[in-house]
C-alpha cells in the first residue's frame, strides 16, 4: 500500500507564461497499470502501453516501456530510442538528458543529437533562450552549504554571468533573481544588473494573500491522494522515496512551470509532475492588492508498505 506525506512551502515569484495545451492527453489505466495517450474525448490514440510517460511538448513525448526513456512523436513512432536514464520535456527545441543515474546532465535536440555536452549536476528547461543549471558547490564559504552552485546558460552552453549563485529563479520572461545567501540581484537577459536587495531570505518572501487550492488545503491533499498513481514498475523494482516538486500558481490560478528539484528516480518524478499538472485552477495570490504568480515547492513521498 502507498502512503504519501504532502507539504507546501510558498515563495513569491512573479508569473510567466503557463504550459501550452496539448492535443494528446496523458492518462493512466490504474487497473492494468500503464500510461497511455488519448484525445480530448478519452479515446486511446496511441496503441502502445508505457510504464512511464510525460505529456506531449512540441509534438514529442518522453516515455518508457521499462526503466529506460526515449521519445515518441504523435503517431507513437520512436524518434529517440529508449536508452536513457532520464530525459526532460522538449522546450525551445531542446531537452535535458542523462545516460545513467550517476552521469551528468546535458542537452539534446529533437533528433537526439547532443547540443550541450553532459557536464551539469542539475538542470532546468530552457525559457526564452536560457536555462538554469547547477554544478557541485565548491564555494561554500561564499554561497552557503547547499549541494549546488547555480548559473544561467544560453543554447550554446555559454554562461550569462561569470559568478555562481546560491539560487536562481526566473523572474518574468527575461529577468532573473540571483541569490547569494540573503542578498539577491535582479539581472536581465543581457547580464545587466538592474537592482540589489540585501538581507532577504528566498524561502521567506511573503505575499499579502497566499494562493489557495479550491476549498482549501485539506481538499488539495485529498486531490493528490485520489489522483496520484504509484507506477507498477516502481513497485516491482522497490523504488521509493521523496520527490521534491516545484511549480508556479499563476495570477490567473493556472499551474505552470512544474519541475522536479530532487527525486530518487525518474519514474517517480514523472508521476509527481503528471499529478501536479492536473491540479484545477487555484485562487491566485495577491501582493499590494494585485494578483501575482507564486512559487511553491512540495514534497511527495512514495513509500511501499503493508
Amino acid at each position: 500500500m502507498k502512503h504519501l506525506l504532502l507539504f507546501l512551502i510558498p515563495v513569491l515569484l512573479f508569473s510567466f507564461s503557463s504550459d501550452s495545451n496539448n492535443k494528446l492527453f496523458l492518462k493512466v489505466d490504474r487497473k492494468k497499470g500503464y500510461y497511455y495517450f488519448a484525445n480530448a474525448k478519452g479515446k486511446k490514440v496511441i496503441k502502445e502501453k508505457y510504464t512511464s510517460a510525460s505529456i506531449f511538448s512540441e509534438g514529442l513525448a518522453v516515455v518508457s516501456t521499462d526503466l529506460k526513456y526515449g521519445v515518441i512523436n504523435s503517431n507513437g513512432d520512436w524518434v529517440i530510442p529508449a536508452k536513457y536514464y532520464d530525459i526532460g520535456d522538449f522546450h525551445e527545441g531542446l531537452a535535458w538528458y542523462k545516460k545513467s543515474a550517476k552521469a551528468p546532465y546535458g542537452f539534446m535536440d529533437t533528433k537526439g543529437n547532443v547540443v550541450i555536452k553532459p557536464q551539469y549536476a542539475y538542470v532546468e528547461d530552457f525559457v526564452n533562450g536560457f536555462a538554469i543549471i547547477g554544478m557541485k558547490n565548491d564555494e561554500k564559504d561564499r554561497l552557503g552549504k547547499g549541494d549546488y552552485k547555480y548559473f544561467v546558460i544560453n543554447k550554446r552552453g555559454e554562461f550569462l554571468l561569470d559568478s555562481a549563485f546560491t539560487l536562481i529563479h526566473f523572474y518574468g520572461d527575461s529577468l532573473f533573481q540571483c541569490y547569494v545567501n540573503k542578498d539577491y540581484y535582479t539581472i536581465d537577459s543581457s547580464g545587466k544588473l538592474l537592482s540589489t536587495h540585501s538581507d532577504v531570505d528566498s524561502n521567506d518572501l511573503k505575499v499579502d494573500v497566499k494562493p489557495e487550492f479550491p476549498k482549501g488545503d485539506k481538499a488539495r491533499i485529498n486531490f493528490l491522494i485520489r489522483n496520484i498513481y504509484y507506477p507498477e514498475i516502481a513497485k516491482a523494482h522497490d523504488i521509493q522515496g521523496t520527490v521534491y516538486v516545484s511549480f508556479v500558481v499563476e495570477k490567473n490560478g493556472v499551474i505552470s512551470h512544474v519541475k522536479v528539484l530532487k527525486s530518487p528516480h525518474p519514474v517517480l518524478s514523472k508521476e509527481a509532475i503528471r499529478v501536479v499538472r492536473e491540479f484545477p485552477k487555484w485562487k491566485p495570490g495577491k501582493q499590494n492588492g494585485k494578483k501575482v504568480g507564486v512559487y511553491f515547492s512540495m514534497p511527495l513521498r512514495f513509500i511501499l508498505g503493508g
